[in-house]
């Protein structure tokens, strides 16, 4: 009952629309009720309408309570009430209307609502200017945290792929190390290996002591011996064509160069304790140098 007499008498009185209570929870209820049904409604739309609520409601609602009461009072004391009232009524409340403009409408309006309103407007600016500080770095927050673990799977992604080439490169290393060993294992075997001519007096010997004579100077000699000794049958070919062919003129230095794989072949009967093949090697080798006697001086 009190709210309510305190709520008409600071009606009456012109006091309601100046409380700043009043002004910020009228401010902010007209702006969340439009806020619902536009989402981009700003404070200024809603300062616009709480300064139209006030002069098209609480102003003219004051006033007309005003008439309204002074007409109740003045009632009793009118004698006769007829038609020619109402001309001066109206022009009373016009006039009335211009004088409360002038010395409480107006200059209260300026001096004392508006500049509430303003500094409700500049705090709800300044709080959501604030929020929005505030959301965006939260988002900025939240980016950064994404772009961190990015950056950390990366990283990990670059260490597992550091460990795979260390892997990769530890196994050329050791893969480079067994084909330096395989290769030198390989030029060891070739050292050791007997040469091509070597290999072709030791067969045709065999041949011969067998008594399968089978090996002639043709491709087709040289190409089954070179399955069987792993050699090019070009130079198996060639080897056979010393070994058979008729006379040639030979050169010191290869002439050197064959009695050297005649001891090579030699040896190898020698190791075997093959009787029967040194003796045909000699024969061989004899028939040999009969066939390739050695160019008189200046005809090397």
């Amino acid at each position: 009952m009190k709210k309510n007499l305190k709520q008409m008498q600071s009606f009456i009185t012109f006091d309601l629309p100046f409380n700043t209570q009043h002004i910020g929870s009228l401010f902010t209820n007209t702006h969340y009720n439009h806020l619902t049904s536009i989402p981009n409604w700003s404070f200024s739309a809603t300062r616009k309408k709480v300064i139209a609520k006030y002069w098209f409601e609480y102003v003219l609602s004051h006033f007309a309570t005003l008439i309204g009461i002074s007409v109740i009072v003045a009632i009793p004391f009118i004698s006769s009430i007829d038609i020619s009232f109402l001309p001066s009524l109206w022009m009373v409340a016009t006039i009335s209307f211009f004088v409360l403009l002038v010395i409480n409408y107006w200059p209260s309006f300026y001096s004392n609502f508006l500049p509430k309103l303003e500094s409700l407007v500049n705090d709800y600016e300044k709080q959501q200017a604030d929020e929005l500080h505030e959301k965006r770095l939260a988002q900025l927050h939240a980016n950064l945290a994404i772009e961190y673990e990015q950056i950390a799977r990366q990283r990990e992604q670059l260490a597992s792929q550091r460990e795979q080439l260390a892997a990769q490169r530890d196994e050329l290393a050791k893969e480079k190390e067994q084909l330096g060993a395989a290769l030198q294992e390989q030029v060891k075997c070739r050292k050791e290996q007997l040469s091509t001519f070597s290999l072709a007096l030791i067969f045709y010997v065999l041949d011969k002591a067998s008594g399968m004579n089978s090996l002639q100077c043709n491709d087709q000699s040289a190409s089954s011996l070179a399955k069987v000794i792993g050699k090019d049958p070009t130079g198996i070919k060639k080897s056979l064509q010393l070994i058979t062919a008729k006379q040639q003129n030979l050169s010191v230095r290869l002439r050197t160069e064959i009695s050297n794989h005649f001891d090579s072949a030699y040896q190898f009967f020698h190791e075997h304790n093959y009787k029967e093949g040194t003796r045909l090697l000699q024969s061989l080798e004899s028939k040999f140098k009969e066939k390739h006697k050695q160019p008189a001086d200046g005809n090397n």
